[in-house]
């Protein structure tokens, strides 16, 4: 049973979730509304009398204001002349101006329902991201436009979920959702510059040189043997550059 009041419980030490405070105040002061009462946490009331009347409220769980019929008297504060009107009391600036999905952290108790968990989905559609730091993690993300695999070096603070510690993890994550395509590996496709009119520097490993050589991309097309930076193809088809060095080597 839900007593919307701050209790005391045993911690194991480990795991758990955001609704956990040191001190009674502490959680108090973050989860239990105060004494006077807001009128966007007020249930929706259309009073006793049997007027029609049509007002708007906030309603709490979903996060959004809705019309009702208001009968004419009593009732409560939770009610508007207006959509606008509603919003403006109720409604985060943000919440009314993006109309996107934003990301936040959850505080663990409290809210309402307008909270959903980031889909896996998602998570291979996002850019590539090295994020501001200057550390040096060789990391795998999912080449939306490519759709490939491919290495970056990650700098150790922000960034996205779209970045793996190995290929194989890349592959399984973003890879097995399309399933449209057998996996290839793109350190042995050929050079491709596309179909678009653009000039873009990017780089391509040559099976025939065994280097990974710079070449002018189109803007658009092409395939996933295209990396942004010289150290990155490096990386990328490192196993597959050693590969044909010892081969090369052997035949001489």
């Amino acid at each position: 049973v839900k007593t919307h009041q701050c209790e005391e419980f045993s911690y194991g030490g480990c795991l758990g979730n955001g609704n956990r405070f040191e001190t009674q105040e502490v959680c108090e002061t973050r989860c239990v509304a105060p004494h006077t009462p807001d009128v966007c946490n007020q249930p929706k009331k259309i009073g006793q009398c049997r007027g029609h009347f049509p007002r708007w409220f906030y309603d709490h769980a979903d996060g959004a204001c809705k019309q009702f019929v208001y009968g004419g008297c009593q009732g409560n504060d939770n009610r508007f002349s207006s959509k606008e009107d509603c919003e403006q009391r109720c409604v985060s600036p943000a919440t009314t101006a993006s109309e996107e999905c934003v990301e936040f952290v959850y505080g663990g108790c409290g809210g309402n329902n307008n909270r959903f968990a980031t889909k896996d989905e998602y998570i291979c559609t996002l850019p590539k991201e090295t994020g501001p730091c200057t550390a040096y993690f060789e990391r795998w993300y999912y080449d939306k436009s490519d759709e490939y695999c491919k290495m970056f070096v990650y700098g150790g603070c922000q960034g996205n979920k779209n970045r793996f510690v190995t290929e194989q993890e890349c592959r399984s994550q973003c890879r097995a959702k399309k399933g449209e395509h057998e996996w290839v590996n793109v350190c042995t496709l050929t050079k491709a510059v596309g179909s678009c009119s653009s000039a873009i520097q990017r780089y391509f490993f040559n099976t025939d040189s065994a280097t990974c050589e710079q070449f002018l991309y189109s803007g658009c097309g092409g395939n996933g043997n295209s990396f942004d930076t010289l150290e990155e193809c490096e990386k990328s088809c490192d196993k597959h550059l050693r590969k044909f060095v010892v081969s090369k080597g052997k035949g001489k």
